[in-house]
């Protein structure tokens, strides 16, 4: 494959789940020859990663397009300015170091930095969804219609890391730029073996116990398996 300059927009600095698997998208797109470059708002414990892997970023202010609580139009257009005013000094930057985008990579759903980063250098954008807004209880200061038709109209692929997030996107994105590709999963498919003698089923849960992960849904599975008539259930949670 011809080698490509890929820059990752990533609002998320910390050590969670969603820097995780960008470091390691980052690492395996070094690995292939490419030359990768991170943009992050702040420093945060994603560095460690990041030059654990030796994977180039820069530190870049810009501001999100998510938030929490009653709506607030007036902070758009603080948003707006503030972006178009880092943007400027981004690219600015990229031209001074003679770096030329030829793909943006956004890293998950709530900022639209990585989109207007691409329009400037006229390159394709690859938006990453992770979140499901109905489950975080998001609201966009651009507005959600606005927000998903901007996704939609200015990204070349669009991925999910799950089906259930793309059956919630699938209305508001064209389904041919629409995918899912899960975290950390190899795609293989094969019979699970059991043990008839053990009489019993173990499952285990590895993850983040946290409200916005719904682990009350792994309950929920487990009731029902038990309303359908099995019985004898283990489940084991780490996290």
């Amino acid at each position: 494959m011809n080698k490509k300059t890929v820059v990752i927009v990533s609002e998320h600095y910390g050590k969670w789940g969603a820097e995780r698997s960008t470091c390691s998208l980052a690492s395996y797109l070094r690995a292939l020859g490419n030359r990768v470059i991170v943009i992050i708002p702040h420093p945060g414990e994603i560095i460690d990663m990041l030059e654990h892997g030796r994977v180039e970023y820069r530190v870049h202010f810009f501001k999100g397009w998510v938030y929490y609580g009653k709506k607030n139009y007036l902070k758009w257009f603080v948003i707006r300015f503030t972006n178009w005013f880092q943007l400027h000094r981004l690219e600015s930057i990229f031209i001074s170091e003679d770096i030329h985008p030829d793909i943006i990579y956004s890293n998950t759903l709530v900022h639209g930095f990585g989109i207007d980063l691409a329009r400037r250098f006229k390159v394709p954008h690859i938006q990453h969804i992770r979140e499901n807004v109905n489950t975080f209880k998001m609201h966009f200061y651009k507005g959600y219609a606005d927000t998903l038709n901007y996704i939609n109209r200015y990204s070349e692929k669009v991925i999910c890391t799950c089906k259930s997030i793309f059956d919630r996107y699938s209305n508001d994105i064209d389904n041919y730029k629409l995918t899912y590709i899960y975290n950390g999963v190899p795609i293989c498919k094969y019979k699970v073996k059991t043990n008839p003698n053990r009489g019993c089923l173990r499952l285990l849960y590895v993850g983040r116990l946290g409200e916005d992960k719904r682990p009350q849904d792994i309950l929920k599975a487990i009731c029902k398996l038990i309303n359908d008539g099995s019985d004898n259930l283990i489940l084991d949670i780490y996290g």
